[in-house]
């Protein structure tokens, strides 16, 4: 019987001194508690403002307005892929030599390296064509933009993490003339009516045939060069047309895709009268 009652009187002590310490930290949290909505108007040195979107939400939302103009639809797909939608349904098998630029942070899901935090977002293009053949929905005309991953070295230019658009059009009649002609489209109403492109032949493993494009100088608009001449510029971008040939999976249809503006896109060197750091002759 005694025993009894002392478990009884042991069990309500352990109980109220549970509520009891609860009690205490949730005074402790409220005192040091802080409320970042408050505002001492005379401890403010700048104006006072509601803030703004992140300048790369700003720069997404500026360059899909651009392409929603221009008849594209904008389109959104998984950051991590499995190793066929971002390497071997784009023509990237893994003996390919652009896996050794590729290659990047393989996740701990399913089969080894078989996961991996997409490296472009051109495995939203399978993922629509996919769809487009299954539902009978052809032609595709739509721009992917999304953060891509790389096993990159962070510098001025270049981190682990970044962003990209891209854009891709599947239809009748379409050639490479169509490409350059959305790239400019595109160059004069995001950068400015004064802002012109020109495409340049490079090498992609993945594509062919590939071509670079180059802007004029958004510094000196130009003026390094002359008006006779074609327009100073930086390389922006890779422009790339997918044939039978260099993708064997989707030889029944004919497309174009762009890899526009991207964190990746590398510069030349100095060379403009104005010692911008994006102008070449």
């Amino acid at each position: 019987m005694l025993q009894e009652v002392q478990h009884r009187i042991e069990g309500a002590l352990e109980e109220r001194s549970r509520e009891l310490a609860a009690v205490e930290r949730a005074a402790l949290l409220a005192d040091d508690r802080l409320d970042l909505t408050e505002v001492v108007a005379s401890q403010v040195l700048s104006s006072l403002g509601r803030g703004h979107l992140h300048l790369v939400t700003q720069t997404r939302d500026a360059l899909e307005d651009v392409f929603v103009a221009m008849g594209f639809v904008v389109a959104e797909g998984p950051e991590a892929e499995t190793d066929w939608y971002n390497f071997e349904a784009l023509n990237i098998p893994p003996a390919h030599p652009a896996r050794g630029m590729y290659d990047t942070f393989y996740l701990d899901l399913g089969e080894p390296e078989t996961v991996v935090l997409r490296t472009h977002t051109s495995p939203v293009q399978i993922h629509l064509m996919e769809e487009a053949v299954a539902a009978a929905r052809l032609p595709i005309h739509a721009v992917m933009p999304g953060r891509c991953f790389r096993r990159d070295t962070p510098d001025a230019r270049h981190l682990a993490v970044f962003h990209q658009i891209e854009g891709l059009v599947v239809d009748r009649g379409i050639t490479f003339a169509d490409l350059a002609g959305t790239i400019e489209t595109f160059t004069s109403a995001y950068f400015g009516p004064d802002i012109h492109s020109r495409l340049r032949p490079a090498y992609f493993p993945f594509t062919e045939p590939s071509a670079e494009f180059e802007i004029t100088c958004t510094i000196c608009r130009g003026a390094a060069v002359g008006p006779a001449r074609a327009p100073a510029g930086s390389s922006s971008a890779a422009a790339a047309w997918s044939t039978p040939r260099s993708s064997r999976r989707w030889a029944s249809t004919r497309s174009s895709s762009a890899a526009l503006p991207s964190a990746s896109a590398s510069t030349v060197a100095p060379r403009c009268a104005t010692a911008s750091p994006t102008c070449a002759s």
